[in-house]
Order: C-alpha cells, then structure tokens, then sequence
C-alpha cells in the first residue's frame, strides 16, 4: 500500500475514534515536539538540575503533572539528549503521556509492586524514584537483549530494591506460582501498534502501520492482562495502557477483562490535564460495559502523545 493510500486510510480511522477531535489530532501527528523528561530525584533533586541546566542555557518549563518538564529550544541549539545533566543519569527523556500510567498506579513506600512489561526500564524507574527506593518493585521483561539493556539502564539511575525477571509475562503464573495474589499493584503498559507516537510528516511515518495489526496484537494483549490480574492482591490496584488509539487493543481487551473477572472493576481516573476524553462504551454498534466510561484516552496536541489508560480495583475476599 502507498504512503498516501496509508494515510487516508489512517486519517478515516482517527475520524471514526474522534469524531469531534480528529483534525486536532491529525495535525498533532505533522508537528515536530519538544523533548519532554523527568528528573532523576534518585540522584539529585528537581530544582538543583533545573538551576543547573538553565546555567547551562536550557530552557525549560514545568509541565501540568509531577515530576514532567517540556525542555524549549535552546539559544544556541543545544540539545538537552546530549547534555551533561542527560549523561550523568540526573535527567531521563521520557514522553510525558508514558508518565501518566505510573501516577495513575500511584505507587507508596512499602508496597509491592510488579511491572509487567518492563523494558526500556522508564516505568520501573519512575516508580522506584516516586517510592524512594523503599516499594518492593518486580520487572518482568522477556526479550534478552531488552532485558540486559533495562538492567544497566536501572543500575545507572540509581534504581535498587528491584527484582528482575527474563521471561514471558503469560508464563511466570506457571513457572512462579508462589508469586500468585501477592502484589498491591500491578502495571501493564502492554506492546501495541504505537498509533500514539506516528509521525506523519515523515515520509516513513506509516511504513510499519497497518489496519490489521490491532486485531493480532489485542490476542496478545488479552492474554497479558489476563495473565497479570492473577498476581493482583483483593484490593489490589492495576493499571492497563498502550499508546495507541485503536478500540481493539483499549476498551475492547478491558471488556473483555471485565467479562473473564467477575471479581475486578474499574474505578475512576483523575487527571491535572484537559487534553482527555472518557473511554469508550460502545464501538460499531455494540455496546460495551457501561464503566468504559471510566477509563481515559489521552488526547494528542503540541506537547503530548495520544495514549489510554485503564485503571482495575480487585474487590476484596469476603470473609465468611
């Protein structure tokens, strides 16, 4: 298929998602964005490196939600990837909207707490910096290579108190029983077809988009949170995301949870942003349970990526 025929066919479907939205969004894919970051306050604190790189002629700016900075183009150029404060692991460059799912699990001290798609690390180390190092964190990655990377990434932020796991998440109920039912949350930013982060002013932007990829990667994400809900404490706390738009691997697979679990819900997401819609509840004419309305979809614009967030309460044993 050609590069206009793919982004026809990718501008139809965003006017389907987004009826009302879809010309800000597609213009948002056609803009050049600013690197956004966080500081590393495992190794420093948020205003000692921002006095630092504004010595060093960065400009930055708070962003609406914790710990995320929008970094402006410098008077001279320069660029904050290949900065000092970037090589001493006092910043990490992170797209804002990847932040969310973590503020959104909400991690504390004390707690134990798995990722279960771990790499490139930038989660499990936002939640260990949130937590101080005191929450019990669990990193599951199954690509080699990914995994080897994650570890020295983690190592080089000052991340301890992490136990890394090399395997396939849908194995680890059977091959780790004893981890069963033993985490207070859980976090599942699941591989998707990445919708979110497209670049259509690129002539490469589509070449790996395709209208069927969803349907084959929500085979694989159904099975994940599946997989993931039964390491989930009664009261637990799990949060699903991808970046991408597509309902199959959004509202669809958390219909699907909801159906396979009679004992999680999904609850309330409160975000310091505009830039939202509710999720979903019905998509080409079928209706979908009624509390999809409760999950978030991120929407696009000058500094952020499109992304969906769900966030799952497993109820309590009752005591009889």
């Amino acid at each position: 298929m050609q590069t206009n025929d793919k982004e026809k066919d990718f501008v139809e479907k965003i006017k389907k998602i987004y009826p009302s939205n879809w010309e800000k969004v597609i213009a948002s894919h056609k803009v050049s964005k600013p690197k956004t970051f966080r500081v590393n306050t495992l190794l420093t604190s948020e205003n000692d490196v921002i006095n630092l790189l504004e010595k060093n002629n960065f400009l930055v700016k708070k962003s609406e939600i914790p710990y995320g900075y929008i970094s402006l183009k410098s008077p001279d150029d320069k660029t904050i990837s290949k900065s000092n404060v970037f090589e001493s692991n006092l910043i990490y460059i992170q797209e804002l909207a990847s932040m969310l799912p973590v503020l959104v699990l909400n991690p504390q001290k004390n707690e134990s707490i798995m990722d279960f798609c771990a790499a490139p690390g930038s989660k499990t180390g936002l939640i260990s910096a949130i937590t101080n190092n005191e929450a019990k964190v669990t990193a599951v990655e199954k690509g080699r290579n990914r995994f080897f990377k994650m570890k020295e990434l983690l190592d080089n932020q000052g991340v301890k108190n992490v136990r890394t796991i090399l395997m396939d998440s849908n194995l680890i109920a059977k091959k780790l029983p004893d981890l069963l039912e033993s985490f207070d949350k859980v976090l599942v930013d699941a591989p998707c077809s990445n919708e979110g982060s497209l670049n259509l002013a690129s002539e490469s932007g589509l070449k790996y988009w395709s209208e069927k990829e969803p349907k084959k990667l929500s085979k694989l994400q159904k099975g994940l949170l599946n997989s993931a809900l039964k390491f989930l404490k009664p009261g637990g706390t799990l949060v699903y995301s991808t970046c991408t738009y597509s309902v199959e691997e959004n509202e669809q697979v958390v219909d699907w949870a909801l159906k396979r679990w009679n004992d999680v819900e999904l609850v309330d997401i409160e975000l310091p942003i505009s830039n939202v819609e509710k999720g979903k509840t019905k998509w080409n004419d079928k209706k979908l349970d009624s509390s999809l309305s409760k999950t978030v979809r991120v929407l696009p614009n000058e500094n952020w990526n499109g992304f969906f967030i769900s966030k799952f309460v497993k109820k309590s044993k009752q005591v009889v």
